[in-house]
């Protein structure tokens, strides 16, 4: 070892130079790895808001009591029945009308959570809600062993962000990424269009919930 440096030495410039060089690998490789950890970090984030966002907006809709009755409401509270307006899935009475009805009102609770969440963290530059997929149902989906149909509500959410790292090594303008939705049972394509090199990575991230009386 200590001839190596002599030789290096003795030779005018090489040991700079070579020292330069290593100095630059190590602060690529230093930026890299806080990049890769920023993105993960704001993807775990934003996975676990939009998991709290979904629990929250399945929660807070609907209402309890009513649905131990096999009828979904939107009315948060434990009133009587007859004080709200009600979908019996049982008797397979939830038209499309009301259906829809629904879920615009929960996605707009939905999209409430998110931006309420959303704001405090740092590493997010923006994002956009890009698919809230709400489905009622009766049935035995995804129950394993069980006896009969049951009331469900499931909500599936995906979110495109950009997250701040370095131009270095931003160098895709675009992601695309196609999802499959077991629920539906078919597949769905997301795309994101960015810019290279702005600083900006653009990530998508999924969140499934859902509400079964048992």
């Amino acid at each position: 070892m200590k001839r190596l440096k002599h030789l290096l030495k003795n030779e005018k410039g090489a040991y700079s130079v070579i020292a330069a060089i290593l100095v630059v690998i190590l602060v690529t490789c230093l930026t890299a790895y806080v990049d890769i950890v920023n993105m993960r970090w704001a993807l775990n984030e934003v996975q676990t808001i939009m998991d709290a966002a979904g629990i929250n907006t399945l929660q807070n809709q609907v209402n309890n009591k009513a649905l131990r009755a096999e009828i979904f409401s939107l009315s948060s509270s434990d009133s009587d029945l007859t004080d709200e307006e009600y979908a019996n899935v049982a008797d397979e009475t939830f038209t499309p009308a009301e259906q829809k009805k629904y879920k615009e009102e929960m996605r707009d609770y939905y999209y409430r959570e998110i931006e309420r969440q959303i704001e405090n963290v740092t590493k997010v530059a923006e994002y956009d809600v890009e698919r809230v997929d709400i489905t009622f149902s009766y049935d035995d989906w995804g129950l394993g062993e069980t006896k009969g149909k049951l009331p469900q509500i499931t909500l599936e959410a995906v979110v495109r962000m950009r997250v701040k790292t370095t131009p270095f090594f931003d160098e895709y303008s675009s992601v695309s990424k196609t999802l499959y939705s077991s629920r539906n049972n078919a597949n769905f394509t997301v795309t994101y269009n960015g810019v290279a090199e702005d600083g900006l990575t653009e990530l998508i991230v999924r969140s499934v919930t859902r509400l079964v009386y048992r």
